[in-house]
Parts: structure tokens; sequence; C-alpha cells
């Protein structure tokens, strides 16, 4: 039963099918002889504005509507071999065409269309011109004058040169108006355009390769050139050596130095953003008023070392919490490295606040500090947590060639090594990077910190293993979305680190790798060095950041006034006078 209902089914199918062939093919037919046939129906383009408006608007749905159904090559028709074959009725209507087009000429135009009419011109005289090549059956064979045609068609547009924007801007106007009119057809009344340039297909078009020329797509005013025209040799050369200079100017690396030693304006808009002054501000000003939700040991890719906490707070933020029990140092350097950070305008060290732990305060009361062995009354660091500098190998830094080679030769990166490299034909991302290091080296030789390059030197010196400075850079991590360099875990800064210099520690291995690595640049941020300048310039510099750190915090007035505040007092204006006299070294280097 089911395979015999399976047979009539598949039998009804292609009866429907054959049925539904021959039907199209027999409409198809007689459209195509209706078509032959009717040719005197077809009069003028429906935007002719000779035309009554009504007829115009009846004959564009009828062409627009025959245009879609009949644009594959139609058959020969009428075999027997009268005058109504293809051929002619191809040759007719060109002629017809052609008869129009002079008519259309004559004829008194707005000044809107004017680039349309020159246009027309052009594609007429690249016919001529093109037929009298092939010496064409249909003008004899005659031959034009190469020069004469150009003569004529520079002459005719020569005013088009001269023209104001005024008449670009109505040219663009009637652009304009002609791509509302596809969606408005009741727009199709304001058109100014020329019959022959814009004139739907019409049948036997395709059968004769002649009737094409008619319909080859305008020339643009002004922006563009036709690949298929036919040019002189010598115009040929001078296009090809145009391109070639349009190829070495995009080639052409960018200049990436400005008076001989400051990063230019182009180098300095490829280095990725931070947190502004202003955003950073309103971001540490909402933290204050925020809940510590939750709060959980601290592991390897959270938060680092034992008596740690990662905190949650009431609004999602993730922060690390530094809590040093007997340590406060560590607590006030985590603090006051990243207010040196905003002091030289750098966006790239965590923000900071500072908070007394307490079971019975706002911030602390939802969670027990005590989980953390923590206890009350103690002043923790809060820094912010950067989403995507965790992301594996992808988060790793490393010294740069550039600077690596300098760091090997005991020579700086000046603007001659900079010039003489590769790196100004490198991709922005490497250009990036290194002025994102030149101002690391010297932030952290202000600092003094011993947790990131320097922890490597250290390592290869102990090790005497000179590769160890090209493995991935201590606390330093690269943003996996846009390459920023991040620098993490300053607690060591400005005053513990101070502790390891001389004159307090003498012979210190780590004053020499911070000298050692400071001489690798002589190339800076102006913005930098501004800051610098502008600091060093008080009487007492490390007052200055005090006061600044004060303005935004609170709690740094109950930084201890030990031995280690002492020695970070007289440190950090010596370091800093230090950093101004190689920049100055640098100023000289740099202009011999």
């Amino acid at each position: 039963m089911g395979l015999r209902l399976f047979r009539r089914t598949k039998t009804l199918l292609l009866t429907f099918g054959l049925f539904s062939l021959g039907f199209y093919l027999i409409l198809n037919t007689l459209a195509v002889e209706f078509s032959a046939e009717s040719t005197g129906m077809i009069g003028k383009h429906p935007r002719d504005l000779s035309l009554p408006k009504e007829k115009s608007k009846l004959l564009n749905e009828f062409q627009a509507n025959f245009v879609v159904k009949g644009q594959r090559k139609p058959k020969t028709m009428n075999l027997e071999g009268d005058d109504h074959t293809e051929e002619n009725l191809v040759y007719e209507r060109r002629n017809k065409i052609v008869n129009e087009n002079k008519k259309i000429q004559n004829q008194p135009r707005p000044q809107s269309i004017k680039s349309d009419r020159d246009t027309v011109k052009f594609l007429q005289k690249h016919y001529r011109h093109d037929k009298a090549e092939n010496g064409n059956a249909d003008n004899g064979g005659e031959k034009f004058d190469d020069e004469k045609i150009e003569d004529d068609y520079e002459g005719e547009n020569d005013d088009d040169y001269d023209d104001n924007d005024e008449d670009y801007d109505e040219d663009n106007d009637d652009i304009d108006d002609d791509d509302d009119a596809n969606n408005n057809d009741d727009d199709n009344d304001d058109y100014d355009y020329d019959d022959a340039t814009n004139a739907p297909f019409k049948p036997g078009d395709f059968g004769d390769i002649r009737g094409l020329e008619y319909y080859k797509k305008p020339k643009l005013k002004y922006a563009e050139v036709d690949a298929v025209q036919n040019h002189n040799p010598d115009d040929n050369d001078v296009l090809k050596h145009l391109d070639n200079e349009a190829v070495k100017a995009e080639e052409k690396p960018q200049k990436v130095l400005t008076n001989g030693m400051f990063w230019s304006e182009y180098v300095e808009s490829l280095l990725p953003k931070g947190l502004s002054y202003s955003n950073v501000t309103r971001f540490m000003k909402s933290l204050r008023g925020q809940v510590v939700n939750t709060l959980e040991k601290p592991s390897w890719d959270k938060c680092g070392r034992p008596l740690n906490g990662y905190a949650v707070l009431s609004d999602g933020t993730r922060m690390c919490a530094r809590y040093r029990q007997s340590y406060s140092s560590f607590v006030y350097g985590e603090a006051l490295s990243f207010y040196l950070s905003r002091l030289l305008r750098m966006d790239n060290v965590p923000a900071v606040i500072l908070s007394k732990t307490n079971a019975t305060s706002t911030m602390w009361r939802a969670v027990n500090i005590s989980s953390l062995t923590w206890k009350e009354d103690k002043v923790v660091a809060l820094i912010q947590w950067i989403d995507d500098i965790n992301s594996g190998s992808g988060s790793r830094a490393y010294i740069p060639p550039v600077i690596l080679e300098a760091y090997r030769k005991g020579t700086p990166v000046t603007s001659h090594v900079i010039n003489t490299s590769n790196l100004p034909s490198q991709s922005p991302a490497h250009i990036a990077e290194v002025v994102q290091w030149g101002t690391m080296i010297v932030f952290d030789f202000l600092t003094g910190n011993y947790d990131r390059v320097a922890s490597m030197q250290d390592a290869e010196e102990r090790e005497k293993n000179p590769k160890i400075i090209e493995e991935p850079i201590r606390n330093l991590r690269k943003s996996s979305q846009d390459g920023k360099l991040w620098l993490i875990d300053n607690e060591s800064g400005l005053f513990d680190a101070y502790e390891l210099l001389e004159p307090y520690h003498p012979n210190s291995r780590f004053t020499t790798f911070h000298n050692k690595m400071l001489r690798t640049m002589c190339v800076f941020q102006s913005s930098l060095v501004k800051a610098l300048k502008l600091l060093s310039s008080h009487a007492s510099p490390h007052k200055r950041l005090l006061n600044f750190s004060r303005s935004f915090e609170p709690l740094i007035d109950f930084l201890p006034k030990d031995n280690l505040y002492s020695q970070f007092a007289e440190m950090f204006d010596k370091r800093l006078a230090f950093v101004i006299e190689w920049i100055k070294r640098c100023e000289n280097t740099n202009t011999e």
C-alpha cells in the first residue's frame, strides 16, 4: 500500500514539473516575440522630461519589469530571413538612440546636470574613437585623429576643474536624490538625467556587442579613472609612477622621534590607554563607600603571598588586599609608588587606597578578617585588580630587543640608534612596548624597586646565566586585550628598597643594577620629562609626593616616622636629581 502511494505521488510531481517547464517556455517565447514586434511602443527613457508624466511613469514600470525578466540573451527571431532579424533590430535601435541623443544635445539643460552632459560627450567620443581603431564597417573604417579628440575633450571640460565647490555639491545632491528615488516611486518625476547614459537594457542589446557602448558606467567626476580606456603609452607610464609613489608613501614609516630625544606624537598615540586622572579619582572615591562582601585567601594567581587577601566589594569590584602585620613600610610603599606614578603622568600602575581593619567598620563588618589571621586596627592596601593580565603566556612581558642590546653593550638607546634600527618599521604594538619600558626604567630607578627587573639582574649575576634577563620579567604583566604593560606589586618601592642601596648598604649590588638599567635609555616621553623637572623644582620633592598623596589618602599620615622614613626623605630627592642629570646628558648625546 505504501509503495503504491509513493509511486503515485512521484508520478504526480513529475507531471506537474513537466507542465510547469512547458508553461514557462511558452510564456518566455511569447514575451520575446512580443518585444520584437512592439519595439515602437518603447519610446524614450521614462525620465525624459519631454514625455507626459503619466506616460513616463507607466513606461518606467513596464521597462523595469521587462528588464528583470529579459536579462538573458534572446534567441534569434524570424529565421525566414526577413528584415526583422535580431541584428537588424539592434542596428535600428542603436541608430534610434543616436538620433535621440542628438536631439537631446540641442535642448537647453539645467546647470545641475552639467556633469552628465559632459559624460555623454566623453562616451560618444570614445565610442567613435574605439570604432575607428578597430576599423568598424559601420563607419567605413574611418580613422580619427587621436590628438584632436583628446584636445577637444580637454577643451570642453576645462570649465569643470574651474568650478567651485557649489557645482560639486549640486552633482552630489543629484546622486543622493537618485538613491532616494529607489525607495519612493512618487519622486520619479524630479529627475534631470540624460537618456542614453542611464537607459535600461532592451531586447536585443545582448545579441550584439555594439549595443553595449551606450550603457557603460558613467565616469565619476574628479574621482575615477576608467581602467579600460585606451591611454597613450606615456600616460600609462605616468599612472604607474603615481601608483608606485602612492605605495611608497603608504609604506614609509611614520616619524617616531621629535627634538632628538622625545617620542613623537604619532608614537604617543600608539600607547594603550589606562585610567585617566579624572577616572582614577572617581574610581578611588567610589571605593571609599564600598563594603567588602567576600574575603578569600590568596593563591599564586590571586594576590600572591600569604597574609594577603582577595576581596570582592559590594559592587563587584575585585581588589587585592596587602596586609603586612609588623612591616607597614610595604603597605605605604605600595601606596606612595602609585601616587608617584600619577605625579609622573603614568597610567599603568594599579590604583591603591588604604583602609584600617576594623570588624565593626562599614567596609569590613560583612567579613571575618580573623580568617586570614589579620589583626584589628592595621592599615591594609586595597589594590585595583586588572582583569586581563592573568591569561598565561599572553600576559608575559619580555625586555625589547633594542633595550636588551643596549643593556648588553652598555650604551644607551639614542636617537641615532632608533633611526638606524628597524624599530620605526616595526608594528605599532612593538613600538608602544619600547616606550612603556623606557618609562618603567625611570620609575623603578626612582622607587628603587628590587622585585622587577633588578631581581632578574640579581639572578643573572648569581647564577652566571645571561639568558635569565631574557625570561618573562617579574611583576610586569601585559594586557591580553591591548598590550598595555602593568607594573604590579610595588610594595618594595621607596622604603624597603632604599635600605638595600648605597650608602645604607655598602657595595650594593642593586645600586649597580639600577644604574646599569637607567643608562640603557636616552629617549623619553616628553610628558615624563616635564613631570620630572616640575617635581625636581620643589625644594623638597619627597614632601611634594607626600602632600599629593595626602590630598587623596588621609591614612598617609599614619606612616611611621622611623628610620625608613628618614632614608626615604633623603634618597628620593637624591635619586630624582640623578635622573635629571642623566636626562641632561642624554640631551647632549642626542644633539652630537
